[in-house]
């Protein structure tokens, strides 16, 4: 026993203890770690501090050179939008009462534009001024002021009042911003100078105007205060002591962070700053160095950053031209000490090593208080860990005599039942799940068919909905539509049947997309190919959405690639939503800036073309080309965890709640749509930045002359041209409101119409009466639509004359249709209605020939085409001289000359009434210009046949 307990007692002091394999090694490491902490951190600090504050300060550069070419380039567009209005002829300047007017319309506005001239080479001038109170004034120099300029106030009318004060001999022409831009001879900016009375600085965007001859007509500019960018300057925040400052080259400041005026007195008058004079020591510092390094500022053309100590303290300058804006060339100057970073820095440092010193400390005393309670118990726990890794599952483990190693031994056992029991339910529950998988297989078979069935009763209440809704729509678009024929209308009703029109077609719309996405969920939508004009869409699609940007004071913009093809097949109307859709929801979500539809060709392939090694010039038959359209905004944005609810129906965005606007449904079908074009919609958005989305579709390009001469114009139908037979029309509709406006459309043309409340009736009608042509709507009581042509087609077997019908229904679905059209109706025309398309279909059955009046102000008169039954032109409309008017009396000719000078629109057109039924040509080219407000040519008109006389 003895020999026993000595051996033991050598072997233990041969041994080396747990805690010190486990702690020594431990202890080493986080010796290392501080030591190596210590030294990286002292030396990288510095460097990572600089290239911190470079980044800090090559990002502030980028935002206030941003915020200045943002603030430049919005009264740049209000310029070139006052320009256009003067290039376009919708302004004279020379004629100083218009331009008075406009000036005063655009700077009214609060917000857009404070001060705008115009002066021309005579010396004179014209220049609206808004004051700080809201007054506007106007100062005005021209032939009756004598080389003086005389300054009035200007009422809410744009009327003069009495007059403020007179300028002496005032030349515009020897104004530093009158010279800068007849210099440049292009849009530029002219000089900064001081704003009169106030310790701020101005600058003015100018341009000259020129006739077609290149002759000076004047020069246009306004000012505007530079106050702005320098608020912008002090709201960043850089650093404690960090200061931002813009410059010119000549080292003048044009605005800094700090509250410095850029202005210094020198004798009384007021002189701008130069940077070097400055009385705050960073930047006349950060100045100094620049030009003891560079000579000038005129040498800085690129981005650059350079370090330099000034009282002992380092500072990082970073450097950034701001050019290439019509003549601006500043430099943005961001200049940070680095002690505002370091002392931060350094007690995070010392922090730090504080914590690694504690941190050891601890680690030692508790890693050899931990490795002497585990010594005794690891071992075992190990080897029963391998048991139970191995299989052997009926292994236990000794209790510790330690707590937490004895709760260890305890979970390890209990763990080792669990996996015995747990293998054993494994087995049962696989059993039980494969019954659960077979029951739950049956259970989904038969909640697919009730889905089915669900959704095919919703698209049979859709198509009834449909039905029930189209049905009053019809009469409300229909009426107004006829009611806005009516030249005698007055401007105020007018507006009113616009209002009524607008909303009847927003609630069509509405019904569409629901329809439409019933449709998309039926697998009932289809792809209908036609051949169009993709200028006339996308101008149409310009044109109809431009209101809406215009009301928002958003700039519209549609950008078109050079080579894009101009007639192409697809299909037109997917197309064109999917259009309407994506630009209208950018212009709802955006409230300042602009939306831009760019469509660029991506690739063309050809299909037909000859050989590479032909002998003759290759020639490309027929080839399809990508087309990539794009919407861009400046709106609110989109956040990423909202992207995904975009295409799903009725699902709305955050933004999308707040507007109150839509449905929730244009997206998700246009992405269906563009899906059946073979591609994918793209968003791409940031939270108040913007976003973007685009898509891809291939198009075939085709000729010009495959395109329908009908679809290149809208026509106004005047009436039934002379020498036809009299048409005999059957309407059989049982609402008396679609009744009413069928019949109204086809009479005021001249045709004899009947009505029938139902089939019944309109059998009885038909048997009677003859008609030529009947409508016929698919829902009526008594007898419907479909039975009553199926009679007549069965009667018509025995009789060589064969009635054309046509449809004239509120159905919505592509297989009703199909219905309809194999009851026996010859073609099918949807409720609500265009009246171009209900006279061009009557037309194409019944030859029959109209007098109208087209999008070109021409009159035609139209019959059927033999080729395509379209609709063509047939004549074109006389030129109006003053000899047409001598078919009237000198009486009529002379009161027609008064009224014109009272611009009295609705006497005038009462006076056009007279004329003579068979001039038909003079009555509808009187009326075009009356309606286009050209009286002036009117009275000449007139004048001419009265001098004559």
């Amino acid at each position: 026993m003895l020999f026993k307990k000595r051996s033991n007692s050598i072997s233990r002091r041969k041994s080396i203890p747990l805690y010190l394999i486990l702690v020594v090694p431990f202890l080493l490491q986080i010796f290392a770690i501080i030591g190596l902490t210590g030294y990286i951190s002292l030396r990288k600090a510095r460097k990572a501090t600089d290239e911190m504050i470079i980044r800090l300060g090559e990002e502030i550069a980028d935002r206030i050179e941003l915020h200045t070419y943002s603030f430049l380039e919005q009264h740049h567009r209000i310029h070139q939008s006052i320009l256009a209005s003067i290039e376009g002829g919708r302004i004279d300047v020379n004629n100083f009462a218009q331009l008075e007017c406009y000036f005063w319309e655009q700077v009214k506005q609060p917000d857009v534009v404070d001060y705008l001239i115009f002066g021309n080479p005579e010396g004179n001038v014209l220049a609206i001024q808004r004051e700080e109170d809201g007054q506007i004034i106007v100062k005005v120099r021209d032939r009756t002021t004598n080389s003086k300029r005389n300054i009035y106030q200007l009422d809410d009318r744009c009327q003069r009042g009495e007059l403020l004060g007179t300028q002496g001999d005032y030349d515009v022409t020897t104004r530093p911003w009158y010279q800068a831009a007849i210099v440049a001879g292009t849009h530029t900016w002219g000089p900064i100078y001081p704003e009169v009375g106030e310790a701020k600085l101005e600058t003015s965007p100018v341009v000259p105007i020129y006739t077609s001859e290149k002759e000076l007509i004047g020069v246009l500019g306004m000012e505007i205060s530079l106050e702005q960018i320098a608020d912008f300057l002090r709201d960043i925040h850089i650093s404690p002591s960090g200061v931002a400052f813009i410059v010119d080259r000549s080292g003048e400041i044009v605005a800094s962070s700090t509250s410095e005026l850029p202005l210094k007195i020198v004798k009384g008058k007021t002189e701008r700053l130069q940077a070097i004079e400055s009385s705050q020591p960073i930047i006349r510092a950060t100045s100094q160095k620049l030009i003891e390094q560079l000579d000038n500022f005129e040498q800085i053309n690129r981005q650059r950053d350079f370090i330099f100590k000034e009282n002992g303290s380092r500072i990082i300058v970073e450097v950034e031209p701001i050019k290439g804006f019509h003549g601006i060339d500043w430099l943005t100057v961001v200049a940070i000490p680095e002690a505002d970073f370091t002392k931060e820095i350094n007690s995070y440092i010392r922090q730090v090593i504080f914590l690694c010193i504690f941190a050891l400390i601890l680690a030692t005393v508790t890693g050899i208080f931990a490795s002497r309670l585990l010594s005794q118990s690891i071992h075992q726990i190990s080897q029963a860990s391998q048991a139970l890794a191995s299989g052997k599952l009926n292994r236990k483990v000794k209790r510790s005599s330690v707590n937490e190693l004895d709760i260890l031994a305890q979970s390890f056992n209990q763990m080792a039942d669990q996996l015995r029991q747990s293998f054993s339910a494994l087995e049962l529950a696989n059993q039980q799940l494969e019954q659960r998988v077979k029951k739950r297989t049956k259970e989904l078979e038969a909640a697919k068919v009730n889905a089915d069935n669900a959704n095919r009763a919703k698209s049979d209440f859709l198509a009834k909905m449909s039905h029930e809704l189209r049905t009053p729509l019809n009469a409300i678009l229909g009426f107004t539509q006829l009611i806005n024929r009516d030249e005698n209308l007055s401007a105020e009703h007018r507006k009113y049947m616009t209002i009524i029109n607008n909303s009847g077609e927003h609630l069509l719309n509405l019904i569409n997309d629901i329809l439409e996405m019933s449709k998309i969920e039926a697998g009932r939508l289809t792809f209908k190919e036609t051949k169009f004009d993709l200028y006339g869409l996308l101008d149409s699609v310009e044109a109809m959405l431009h209101l809406k940007a215009k009301s928002k004071n958003l700039e519209l913009i549609f950008d078109r690639a050079s080579e894009l093809p101009r007639y192409v097949q697809t299909d037109e109307s997917k197309l064109r939503q999917i259009l309407i859709n994506l630009v209208g929801n950018a212009i709802k979500f955006t409230r300042t800036g602009s939306v831009i539809l760019q469509i660029s060709v991506v690739n063309t392939l050809p299909q037909n073309s000859l050989p590479e090694n032909s002998l003759t010039e290759p020639r490309i038959t027929n080839k399809e080309v990508k087309v990539l359209f794009a919407v861009i905004d400046t709106g609110a944005g989109i956040k990423s965890e909202e992207i995904d609810k975009l295409f799903q129906p009725f699902a709305q965005t955050e933004t999308g709640l707040k507007s109150g606007q839509g449905t929730g449904l244009g997206l998700p079908i246009s992405a269906k749509f563009v899906q059946m074009f073979g591609g994918e919609i793209s968003v791409v958005s940031q939270p108040n930045q913007g976003s973007k989305f685009s898509f891809e579709v291939s198009l075939k390009v085709i000729e010009e002359e495959q395109i329908e001469k009908s679809q290149l114009r809208k026509k106004k139908f005047i009436g039934l041209a002379p020498n036809q037979p009299i048409y005999r029309i059957l309407v059989a509709e049982d609402i008396s409101t679609n009744r009413l406006l069928v019949t109204d459309i086809l009479t005021n043309l001249g045709f004899e119409v009947r009505e029938a409340e139902n089939g019944r009736e309109a059998i009885s009608l038909w048997l009677s009466w003859q008609p030529d042509l009947i409508l016929m709507d698919i829902h009526m009581p008594l007898m419907d639509g479909i039975e009553a042509t199926k009679y007549i087609k069965e009667q018509e077997k025995f009789k060589q004359k064969r009635t054309p019908i046509i449809a004239l229904t509120a159905t919505a679905f592509e297989e009703q249709r199909e219905a309809i059209l194999a009851a026996g109706c010859n073609d099918f025309l949807s409720k609500p209605f265009q009246e171009e398309k209900l006279l061009t279909t009557i037309a194409h059955y019944l030859q029959v020939k109209y007098v109208v009046k087209t999008s070109e102000q021409e009159l035609h008169p139209i019959a059927r085409s033999p080729k395509n039954g379209i609709v063509e032109s047939t004549g074109k409309f006389e030129q109006l001289n003053p000899e047409s008017l001598t078919v009237m009396p000198q009486e009529w000719r002379e009161n027609l000359y008064n009224t014109a000078c009272k611009c009295d629109d609705r006497l005038l057109l009462q006076l056009i009434q007279e004329i003579p039924a068979e001039n038909v040509h003079l009555v509808a080219a009187l009326e075009d210009l009356v309606n286009n407000y050209r009286f002036d040519t009117v009275m000449q008109l007139a004048e001419a046949t009265t001098e004559k006389n």
